[in-house]
């Protein structure tokens, strides 16, 4: 609420500033002669402006989830539940259905590139703490949906495949 405040105060002072020193305020320039309609006009691209870059952070952030939703989830189309510890956990038991790609691995940014992005991605580790920061990682990348299993396997009351 605070930045559309802003954008809508910092259009309307940059469409007065646009009137006042391009020269329209000399009656020029058609539709932006009028003070008021470029304060207005500013005001609206401010707005506009605003939503986007909301919208552009909003898709960009990693989800932390329980094992409620991340169930839930894991029932969806286009989904990819992605275990990132190493080999040796992965194989101690998983969650059905996962692939393993260990953080560790010296080529794991390599191998997370190969991933389909228009996917959705659920990621989990032992604790949390190695798969929120595979999950920041592939959001930086340009992965919409991300999703972090808070608690990892040590809060993970489903089944588990050995």
């Amino acid at each position: 609420m605070i930045s559309t405040l802003a954008a809508l105060a910092g259009g309307t002072g940059l469409g007065f500033l646009y009137w006042k020193f391009i020269g329209c305020s000399s009656g020029s320039c058609g539709i932006t002669s009028n003070k008021y309609m470029s304060m207005f006009l500013g005001a609206l691209l401010g707005l506009m402006l605003s939503g986007d870059l909301a919208r552009a952070q909003e898709a960009a952030k990693l989800q932390n989830v329980d094992q409620k939703v991340f169930e839930t989830k894991m029932k969806a189309k286009n989904v990819v539940i992605l275990d990132v510890r190493t080999p040796g956990e992965f194989k101690s038991g998983y969650i059905p259905g996962a692939i393993n790609i260990d953080i560790y691995a010296a080529d794991f940014q390599t191998q997370v590139q190969k991933l389909d992005k228009s996917k959705t991605y659920l990621v989990y580790c032992r604790s949390g703490a190695r798969s929120s920061n595979a999950g920041n990682l592939m959001v930086t990348n340009g992965f919409k949906e991300v999703y972090n299993l808070q608690g990892g396997m040590m809060g993970w009351r489903g089944a588990v495949q050995r």
